[in-house]
């Protein structure tokens, strides 16, 4: 409300009985509070606002001039114990009041026209114009609000309430009445049947310079804004402390390289407060998030803090911010006020209605599917019981919501059983009894603790908690029972009741142990390294049904950015896609899963190859190598058993507990083996080679996990192909790479190698992932072997990693292999023969080199094959590379590592002698 003034400059509704009433409780005196020592408060003519303040408030206000001798008071509760903000003509000062000590607190700053003081529990924000700062209160919450010593041209107090705001674009145009679009195009991007996607819609963002999208109100303060981003190029960020256009704070992070900043921006200008050299690798997903809460500024990517300022910034609207945007998708936008936390642990997320009831998804879409049913397992008094599927570490919750239940009925909670029997674990029996009922936890079949509780119909839900060695029982949020300490060796949790209707579906379970997959959200907790990994329709028949799906004609993998220790469980449900063409299954086999892996290698951990070596195997590895295999458990082959393929979703589960290794299928253990020296931990892939894989969930426990960032040094070189040297006479080419790439570029992108100018000389090729082509374009200019024959390439060895490549020209139109280090690839028709062997490995600091006829070795190719040898032999494309997938060497089994390397230090293509 906005106050207004009587003729005789008193506000008209401060009079009478408002005044009496803080005259009478002493509030207001004719004598400065004790102890306030060099500021007197004139709180005899105190003008006292009718409203109280509540825990969240604000107290908005403008002043005439520069006031000299003026007060707000606030959180007053008596004459000894209250806030003010005090004006002095130049500057607004913060004082506190407690028990009669009056104190000045660290906040001081120029007077502005227009203000506001924020006001929470502990804590208050003051913004003088468009300066901000913050500091701690002692005294108590609420109270009325005053002002002693002048007076304001307006004194307005308002409910702050608190932030709260998400969005995850679930619409088919548009981006939201709540959005102001101010640069930049945004549109919602969706698919064509959201009911039949896991995460149908997106924000899309494109601008050539700035585009910024706006949210909120301006008196949003002490609040966290994250967003879940993929961007292709430019720089992706938030804004927040928006308080005019010119006005605010940005958060933004470089892609693929330059500087990633937290930065003011004010009057077109940029001042950057904290800045670092990394940043976002290109089309990955991270969730950004920006915390601001009076005390500074943090930003974050994951888990992980990035850059931090002390500087003040905590009120204003939020928003989205792009740079030189060619394609930027942006989903699960949330903000909310600093001081509200998550739950302490996650909740199993919420699944598709249309997913739940198809009978070909029900196996992993059902909520109930997770349990199973086990009478002889059941507490002695239970009707029906069932355990839930998963292994459950650490803490955990589980709980249930009677509608109604008449006298004798019980619900039953078990935690940290074996799977085997309920008195295994701890029980937690909820027994309806005439008025109320009765709670009581056992372990090991004995009863440690028991309590009466409200009735079980209507009170809320009940809960049996796991929160380190205690076990604590909850009804309608209130603890009933607290008992312990206890200790636990088993991972398995059950319910079941007696006389009551119990709907699995409508069981909550928390654990922070517990991650759950269903891709309904942005991918942020994954690594795609190679292939395109995407929300993607299964069936090409159906195009309606979409899911995250991941392909490529080499090595799709995908990797958890979280690190999973000590004893683990990891299942997916994996699918092929259904493809265009005549053959909708070219490859059948392949649903691939890494369990304890370095997040790079695919060889590394736990390996289970499903429908492998050409779907004649299933596989079980370590490290590379095979512990375990069947061939009597792959994917059908025959055509009659399309529908098998084409509806079914495989399930593959891998568990890990000690040093026992366990391959499930179908929920049927086939496999296991025993591993004198187990794996800690490591991270999880999921991944395919030369194929199509669907996945619609993916559930992972673990002892413990910790989630990793996955940024790269934005710092690092950018090597661009670069003009060649004009040769010597008689080399069509020859360098050194003492100071360009001599023609030399990476082959396949992310499946190719990086190539990198050592100061010292020498062109470094590091394979960024695990298998691939390792590609290393050599020459793309047309030339004749007539004229120039010969090609000569030096190297030394960097480690002795294995390192695999052949070969490749392209010859009248033919790409031809030339066997050098790798197997020859099959499916090249065209190979060469009488070459030389190389190794690219070796002992490190070792000096290679091989010198190729090649236009002898085609010139024989030619005749061996057709007998008619061309007069003109014009090759266009010659390069290195792998394009062997025998026993998986795409995918950096035996060679072609992530992190493999070779030094080449001359490459020349020489003119016939």
């Amino acid at each position: 409300m906005k106050q207004t003034r009587s003729a005789s400059g008193r506000p008209r509704f401060l009079l009478g009985k408002v005044v009496t009433a803080l005259l009478a409780s002493g509030l207001i005196a004719s004598i400065a509070v004790a102890g306030t020592g060099p500021i007197d408060i004139d709180l005899e003519n105190a003008r006292i606002g009718r409203r109280p303040l509540g825990e969240h408030s604000r107290l908005e206000f403008r002043v005439v001039g520069t006031p000299d001798g003026l007060s707000a008071l606030f959180n007053c509760h008596d004459r000894n114990n209250f806030a003010f903000l005090h004006f002095d003509g130049t500057n607004a000062t913060l004082y506190e009041v407690v028990d009669g000590r009056q104190r000045r607190l660290p906040v001081s700053l120029p007077i502005a026209s227009d203000g506001a003081l924020f006001i929470r529990p502990g804590r208050v924000l003051l913004r003088l114009g468009d300066r901000q700062a913050a500091a701690d209160l002692s005294g108590p919450p609420g109270g009325r609000y005053a002002w002693a010593g002048g007076t304001f041209e307006e004194l307005t107090p308002r409910h702050s309430g608190t932030v709260f705001f998400t969005d995850d674009f679930m619409r088919e145009e548009g981006t939201g009445e709540y959005w102001r679009p101010l640069s930049g195009r945004w549109a919602v991007r969706s698919v064509s049947d959201p009911e039949r996607s896991a995460n149908p819609f997106r924000c899309v963002a494109r601008a050539d310079g700035v585009g910024l999208m706006t949210t909120g109100e301006p008196h949003w303060h002490a609040y966290e804004a994250s967003a879940s981003v993929q961007a292709r190029d430019g720089k992706v960020g938030l804004v927040f402390a928006k308080r005019s256009p010119d006005d605010y704070h940005l958060f933004r992070m470089a892609v693929d390289r330059g500087a990633s900043e937290l930065v003011h921006v004010r009057d077109g200008s940029e001042r950057v407060l904290a800045r670092t050299s990394r940043a976002l690798y290109p089309d990955q997903w991270y969730r950004l998030a920006v915390r601001t809460d009076g005390d500074g500024i943090a930003c974050f990517v994951g888990d992980e803090t990035l850059l931090r300022s002390e500087q003040v910034a905590a009120i204003g609207r939020v928003g989205l911010y792009v740079l030189d945007a060619e394609e930027t998708l942006i989903d699960d936008v949330r903000v909310r006020s600093s001081h509200i936390r998550p739950p302490s642990m996650g909740i199993v997320p919420l699944i598709s209605e249309t997913f739940e009831t198809d009978r070909e998804m029900e196996n992993w879409a059902s909520l109930a599917s997770s349990w199973q049913s086990d009478s002889a397992g059941a507490p002695r008094a239970a009707s029906e019981f069932s355990w839930h599927k998963g292994e459950f570490f650490g803490d955990l919750s589980i709980g249930y919501a009677p509608r109604e239940a008449e006298e004798g009925a019980a619900l039953f909670f078990v935690i940290g059983a074996d799977g085997s029997a309920a008195n295994a674990g701890a029980l937690l029996e909820a027994r309806q009894g005439t008025e109320g009922s009765v709670l009581t936890i056992s372990v090991a079949g004995e009863s440690i603790a028991s309590a009466a509780a409200a009735p079980l119909g209507g009170s809320g839900q009940v809960t049996f908690r796991k929160s380190g060695d205690l076990l604590i029982a909850e009804q309608g949020g209130r603890t009933v029972l607290e008992a312990g300490p206890v200790e636990l060796a088993g991972q398995t949790i059950g319910i079941g009741s007696a006389g009551l209707e119990l709907d699995l579906r409508e069981v909550e379970l928390r654990s922070n142990n517990a991650h759950d997959y269903l891709f309904q959200q942005a991918p942020v907790e994954w690594f795609a390294r190679t292939g395109i990994w995407a929300i993607t329709t299964r069936w090409e028949c159906d195009p309606r049904w979409s899911w995250m799906g991941g392909h490529s004609k080499q090595v799709a993998q995908m990797w958890s950015r979280r690190s999973f220790q000590g004893d683990q469980v990891v299942e997916f449900f994996g699918a092929l896609q259904h493809q265009e063409g005549r053959d909708r299954y070219p490859h059948l086999g392949d649903i691939n899963l890494t369990i304890c892996g370095d997040g790079r290698n695919l060889d590394s951990g736990y390996q289970v190859i499903f429908a492998g070596w050409g779907n004649r195997w299933t596989r079980l590895l370590r490290n590379g190598e095979i512990v375990a295999g069947s061939g009597d458990h792959v994917m059908p082959a025959r055509s009659g058993q399309f529908r098998e393929i084409h509806r079914r979703w495989f399930h593959i589960k891998l568990r890990k507990s000690g040093d026992l290794i366990q391959l499930y299928l179908d929920g049927q253990l086939v496999r296991e083996f025993r591993d004198p020296e187990p794996i800690e931990g490591g991270h999880v892939a999921l991944w395919t080679v030369n194929n199509a894989m669907m996945v619609a969930r993916t559930r992972i426990y673990a002892e413990r996990s910790e989630l990793h960032s996955f940024l790269k040094d934005g710092t690092s070189p950018s090597i661009e192909p670069q003009p060649m040297a004009d040769p010597p006479s008689g080399y069509l080419v020859r360098t050194a790479f003492d100071q360009t790439l001599g023609g030399l570029e990476t082959l396949d992108g992310a499946q190719g190698a990086d190539l990198e100018l050592r100061p010292e000389g020498g062109l470094l090729a590091i394979n960024r992932n695990s298998g691939g082509s390792f590609g290393v374009s050599l020459y793309r200019r047309e030339f004749n072997l007539r004229d120039y024959s010969t090609v000569r390439l030096a190297w030394t060895a960097v480690s002795d990693e294995p390192v695999r490549l052949n070969l490749f020209a392209r010859v009248n139109g033919r790409l031809l292999e030339l066997p050098l280090a790798a197997p020859p690839e099959s499916s090249v028709a065209f190979r060469l023969a009488g070459g030389p062997t190389a190794s690219f490995h070796g002992e490190p600091g070792s000096d290679h080199h091989i010198e190729i006829d090649l236009e002898g070795i085609v010139t024989e190719w030619y005749r061996g094959r057709t007998g008619d040898i061309p007069e003109r032999l014009m090759v266009t494309d010659l390069f290195l590379a792998n394009a062997s997938n025998r026993d998986y060497l795409m995918c950096g089994f035996g060679g072609n590592r992530a992190g493999a390397r070779v030094l080449f230090t001359e490459f020349a293509i020489r003119a016939n002698e």
